[in-house]
Order: structure tokens, then sequence, then C-alpha cells
């Protein structure tokens, strides 16, 4: 039984027939396709059928976006026992949009949610651990037609969590039913009158039921959910405000995008690119000081009014091929009225990405203007340096 991995080279066979080894003699194919070798970032943007590269990921998401997000119809993540691991933030795998796709072999675990599937239809769930995430191992916006098979979704255990509508459901058989939750003395007395085995229906509360991670039956079992008006809290994208920012320099204004002129500053947007540490991650801020002593870039962004427990995320580090020398200071400031207050100042050199959770709570409810700024410190010269998805939480 072959486990889906050749460690030695780094692929994925192909799981029609494989036996372990590229000697093709014994009738088994030894065709291999490249597998996906995860780094330290998140976001991570899947858009055709992809194999994981089989490994233990410590991987963060900043900003709820999700470290992997599936923005594709018609494809299979196979994870081949690739294993998740949060920092008790952000959701590990994000199904956004994305009809008839296949999630198996993953295991998620501790992130505030496993896995997240929104306004999506016809997803299949196969053989996934998803265990010990914060606030819900799973959790349906607006999904419907999600099939689950080995483990399958009976509600036996509490391993699997999945939140539906605020109305309240139940599991039972690997279904989801539009009906209010029993409490557990009405279960414990339907379930005697039925001689329901006892494992067969679990009352949750506040929309929450529990999924089993093992089963002997291989036949998909079928989740209908109506929809759900319920969202997670707001994320603001700063990667997509950046470009209504008010940039500026110490040599002068900067124009969003423009690096015509480098030495005055750059401010500009990334799809994708190369950080310090190797890795590739997407949406990334760019924000290069001026070519001056002390020399520095800022942007003020629009204003936004604040809700009850605002946060800023992101992680700051440098493009590849910056001198690892290079001494920066990445500063998140907030400007109130006519006030300006430095809300943190994170030191940045070497290469190893620094995560930014910066609460805000102290404006709740306010409107302010937020502003991003970068500093040379020491005399370094000017490096590209990169604010990772930038979110404010409101």
């Amino acid at each position: 039984m072959d486990d889906g991995s050749h460690q030695q080279t780094g692929r994925v066979f192909n799981e029609t027939c494989d036996d372990g080894n590229q000697n093709n003699t014994d009738g088994c194919t030894t065709k291999c396709r490249p597998c996906l070798q995860l780094g330290q970032m998140g976001n991570i943007e899947i858009t055709t059928d992809t194999d994981l590269c089989p490994g233990e990921y410590h991987m963060d998401d900043y900003g709820d976006y999700g470290v992997i997000i599936i923005k594709a119809s018609d494809i299979t993540l196979n994870g081949h026992g690739a294993i998740l691991i949060g920092e008790g933030r952000g959701v590990g795998i994000v199904n956004f949009r994305s009809n008839n796709v296949t999630i198996k072999n993953c295991t998620i675990k501790g992130y505030d949610v496993g896995l997240r599937i929104e306004d999506a239809s016809n997803v299949t769930l196969q053989q996934n651990l998803i265990c010990g995430n914060s606030q819900r191992n799973i959790e349906l916006i607006d999904a419907s037609d999600i099939h689950g098979y080995n483990p399958s979704l009976a509600a036996t255990t509490t391993c699997m969590g999945l939140q539906g509508p605020s109305s309240g459901q139940i599991a039972k058989a690997g279904n989801i039913s539009s009906q209010q939750a029993p409490t557990s003395s009405q279960a414990s007395k339907s379930r005697a009158k039925k001689s329901v085995p006892r494992t067969a229906v679990k009352p949750f509360k506040d929309a929450q039921a529990f999924m089993s991670t093992s089963s002997t039956s291989s036949k998909p079992k079928s989740i209908r959910q109506s929809k759900s008006t319920k969202r997670p809290a707001g994320m603001h994208s700063l990667y997509i405000e950046a470009q209504k920012a008010r940039w500026v320099s110490k040599s002068s204004k900067v124009v969003f995008n423009s690096d015509r002129v480098p030495r005055f500053g750059v401010a500009k947007s990334l799809s994708k690119g190369r950080l310090s540490n190797g890795d590739i991650a997407g949406k990334l801020l760019l924000t290069q000081p001026a070519w001056a002593k002390d020399g520095y870039i800022q942007g003020e962004f629009p204003a936004i009014k604040l809700g009850r427990k605002p946060h800023f995320k992101t992680i700051v580090t440098m493009l590849k091929g910056a001198h690892p020398s290079t001494l920066l200071s990445f500063d998140v400031l907030i400007r109130d009225g006519k006030r300006i207050t430095v809300v943190t100042q994170q030191r940045f050199s070497g290469t190893k990405p620094i995560p930014l959770n910066v609460n805000l709570s102290r404006w709740k409810g306010k409107t302010i203007r937020l502003i991003l700024r970068v500093r040379l410190l020491k005399g370094t010269k000017p490096a590209p340096a990169v604010w990772v998805n930038p979110s404010l939480r409101i």
C-alpha cells in the first residue's frame, strides 16, 4: 500500500497503479507529478489539481484569508497526509466560490477555523482530520451539497466540528437537517423512544455539530445546508486599499505602483514575490524608503470606522536579495482627528519574517486613519520592505 509519496525525490506518484518503485516491469505506472512543498507563509492560491508534499507544516494565517485558498472549480487538493498547524488564529483551508472541489488526506489544526467553505456547492471531503481548532473545525457560509466520507460526517465524536446557520441544526447519520437543535433532555427522550444508538444523534449548542474521524463506509454522505446570513468578522484588505492611500517619502510625494524614480521611494503592490527567507508569498505591499539619510516612506489610508475588537495583522519582511545587514523599522500609526499616535515599531533585519498582530481596541468605535511607515535605521541603504497581506479587522 503506497502512501502517495516518494521522499527521495519530493514527488508524488500517480495513484492509478503504484507500488512505490520506479520499475515498470511489474505492470505498475511509474509516472510521477510534482508535489507542492509548503513554506512558512500562507495565502497560497490553488487554481488547479494540486498535490501537497507529505510533511508537517507550521503555517500562520494573517488576515483570516486562509493558509491555502482554493480559487477554481473542478479541482482536487490532495494533502497526501500533510499536516497544517496554525498559531491559534486565521483559517487553515478556504474554499471560496469554487464548486465541484475535492479536499482529501489533509490534517488541519491550531487555527481559529480549520476549513471554511463559502458560497460553494458540491464539495467532497475525504480522509481529512480536522481537529483542535479554537472556534470551529469546519465552517459553512452559503454552502450546499457538502459530501464527506472516510471519515464520515456522523456525529459520534467531538474531533470534527461544523458551524452552520445560527437558527440551529442537528447532525444525524452524516446529514445536516434544518431544524431547531433539541436540548440534551429532549434528545435523550427521543433516542429512548426510537431505540436509536446513543452515538447516532448528538445535539449541539449555538449551531455546532460534531463529526466523527472514522468510518467503515466508503459511500459518500451529504450535507444540504440552507443559506446563512452570518458572516465572519469584517476584514479590510489594506493590500487592496493601498492604491487609495496618500504616499510620501522623506524626499517627495510617491505615486503608487510607479518606480520611475526609486531613489525618492517606492510603494507598489505585488501579487506574488519571493521573501528574504526564500518563501513565496502573495498579496505583498512593497514599501521602499527614499535614498536619503534617515529615509522613510509612509502611506496614510482613507478614514475608516473601527468596530469593537479592531486588530491590524500582517507579516513584515524584505524581498529576496535584500542585504541581511539592512536594518528597518516597520511602524504602525493611528491618526485620530489631529492627533497621531505611534502604536507599534517593529525592527527588522536578517531574513526571518516577523508577524505583527496589533490591538487597536483603544480606538474602537472611532473613525481613524491608519498609517504604515518604513524607516531606515543606522544609515543602512534602502531595501524592498514588504508587508505580507496587511489587513485590518474592523
